[in-house]
Order: structure tokens, then sequence, then C-alpha cells
């Protein structure tokens, strides 16, 4: 899977590892970039995260994709404080309707 991803990247695009010697022969000559290995835990344990928000729903279309990604980054914002949540919803509310009523 990881070749067909770097088949699809342009040559000059730089690879971030964790610097693993296992990665040398598969990268194709492509410049390698040793990232510390917190960077990488980072970005797989947001990507991992995003993978069991998705996975709950039976498929998402391409047409509502962007909707979904907008809701999982607000989840993420707000993941770790659910007071910031409620005052955000509680502004929200203050702040009127947010959609037009027809008379």
């Amino acid at each position: 899977m990881a070749l067909v991803a770097l088949r699809r990247l342009p040559a000059a695009c730089s690879v971030a590892t964790d610097g693993r010697r296992s990665y040398a022969g598969s990268l194709g000559g492509r410049p390698h970039e040793v990232r510390p290995s917190r960077e990488l835990e980072m970005v797989n344990s947001l990507h991992s995260r995003l993978k069991a928000f998705i996975g709950r729903f039976n498929g998402v279309s391409n047409r509502r994709l962007q909707r979904y990604l907008d809701w999982f980054c607000w989840r993420e914002q707000f993941r770790r404080s659910a007071r910031g949540r409620r005052e955000l919803l509680f502004a929200h509310e203050a702040s009127g309707p947010t959609c037009a009523r027809a008379s």
C-alpha cells in the first residue's frame, strides 16, 4: 500500500519517517526526512481517530465528505473539554437562529 501511495506523489516530494533503515529501499530514491517519533505518533494517532470516526457510518459519500471532516475537526478541537463544547453551543443559541425562516 505504501508503494502505491509513493507512485502517486510527485518525485520532488519529501517523505517523513522515523528513520528506520527498512524504509530506504522502498522510497524509490525520494528525499527522506527523518522526524522525531513523537511527531509521527501524533499524526498516526490523529489518523486513527479519523478512521474510527468515519468508520461509524455506513459509508461516506464524496459529496458530504467535507461535512464529516468539519464535524470531526469540531470534535477534535473540543475533545478534552466538554465545557468548551457547551459554551460554544450556548453562544450559538444566544446569537439567535442561524437560518432565515420562511414566513
